[in-house]
């Protein structure tokens, strides 16, 4: 188990909450795909596979007992994979990566949806107020253990 496993895919715009769907329990009994559950050892939605909706691992559950060595997170935006540095308020939010699921008053928030949004800067990062960042179109995180 010393590869990357992949144990998240947030899908933008599908109108559910990406931080519900992350904390939800799994039924253990049956992880079907269709259902949102991601069983070990998939990672072919980067081949052509796009689901409507987030797909959670049964391996979330485990988190603690799992001895994760370190935790990658990848946006997808036409298969290019691109992270916040400061936030002060809306006008002095600066980074790299973000995850918007309503509306928080910040100009960012009205941009675009329907939520979840999974917004980028490149290079050094983006002040989000400035509107200058692009949409991912997915979300994966990938857990590698010990």
């Amino acid at each position: 188990m010393r590869g990357w496993k992949l144990v998240f895919v947030g899908v933008a715009g599908n109108g559910e909450s990406f931080v519900d769907r992350w904390q939800e329990k799994h039924n253990h009994h049956c992880c079907e795909l269709h259902k949102g559950c991601l069983r070990l050892g998939i990672s072919h939605f980067f081949f052509g596979f796009k689901p409507k909706k987030h797909l959670r691992s049964p391996l979330i559950d485990h988190w603690k007992k799992l001895n994760v060595r370190r935790v990658k997170i990848e946006l997808y935006s036409h298969r290019k994979m691109y992270i916040n540095r400061n936030f002060g308020g809306c006008n002095a939010a600066y980074g790299w990566f973000m995850v918007t699921e309503n509306n928080t008053g910040c100009r960012w928030d009205y941009y675009r949806r329907p939520y979840p949004q999974f917004l980028f800067g490149k290079g050094r990062g983006v002040r989000w107020n400035s509107l200058r960042f692009e949409n991912a179109n997915y979300m994966g995180i990938w857990i590698q253990l010990y």
